[in-house]
């Protein structure tokens, strides 16, 4: 399984990537015109999920410092560079 994989919209324009960590967790970022976010411009949109497929989201009831599974979508929107980072830091701890 790649490591590292981009996102392309219609026309080849890349709008985003894939990491998955060495823990199974794979964290998508996104920063198309579609996306929920500025288009790259400022902020992008963050989803992390298992191996198993089950979503992972920010756990607003501990300050969005720590992620748990979720049953919503997952999606995180409007994600400035700090907050990529900082999914990325606790994404790999899980």
């Amino acid at each position: 399984m790649r490591k590292f994989k981009t996102n392309k919209d219609d026309i080849g324009v890349v709008e985003g990537f894939q990491i998955t960590l060495n823990n199974n967790i794979t964290v998508s970022v996104q920063f198309g015109q579609f996306n929920i976010c500025d288009g790259g411009e400022n902020t992008a949109e963050v989803e992390v999920w298992d191996d198993n497929g089950d979503r992972i989201a920010l756990d607003e009831n501990n300050n969005h410092m720590s992620l748990i599974k979720t049953n919503d979508y997952g999606l995180m929107g409007d994600c400035t560079p700090e907050m990529v980072v900082s999914i990325l830091k606790l994404a790999k701890e899980l």
